[in-house]
């Protein structure tokens, strides 16, 4: 009997030791908020792509603020990413029925191939900040009442309104970063 537990001990000790593999060692804690054209993003999710391995996700809370989290080997989520560079994805849109989707951020972020957006996490942050904007796409605040009134008064003589700059978006890193 004794055999039996020092043998269940020991393979505790192996089988728990995994976890302090040289992945949970390369691990730092990265959280952040995503802004649209200076404004929080207040729903959505924010993913980060590697070139290898995992990628790491997380949930855009209310104020805009995410923290990520990546699933390891054995498929358990925990907090960090490792070091690295990584493609950028965020999506946020809400389903209104079965024909209309309401994007709350431009759908070329959504995909981490289109969305412009690069960051290299090379040790612990809790201030990142993912910049998005709007660019010529129409906001979902916008609708095309406004669009018919900017182009009256176009014809009017006045001056066009000022559109948010189309500059690609990129991912912003605080000081020291």
């Amino acid at each position: 009997m004794r055999v039996t537990a020092y043998y269940l001990s020991f393979l505790c000790l192996v089988f728990g030791a995994g976890g302090c593999g040289p992945d949970a060692e390369q691990r730092v804690p990265v959280a952040g908020t995503v802004l649209i054209d200076g404004q929080p993003l207040t729903s959505g999710t924010i993913r980060f792509v590697p070139e290898v391995g995992r990628p790491a996700s997380s949930a855009i809370m209310a104020d805009g603020s995410f923290e990520l989290a990546s699933d390891s080997v054995n498929r358990v989520s925990a907090l960090g990413i490792p070091r690295g560079d990584y493609r950028v994805q965020v999506s946020a849109l809400q389903v209104v029925d079965d024909e209309t989707i309401r994007w709350n951020a431009p759908e070329m972020y959504a995909d981490f191939r289109t969305s412009g957006l690069d960051v290299t996490i090379d040790r612990p942050t809790d201030d990142l900040v993912i910049e998005l904007t709007w660019g010529d796409a129409l906001s979902p605040d916008e609708d095309d009442d406004s669009k018919t009134a900017e182009a009256a008064s176009d014809t009017e003589g006045e001056p066009p309104r000022a559109a948010p700059s189309g500059a690609p978006a990129t991912g912003s890193q605080s000081e020291g970063f």
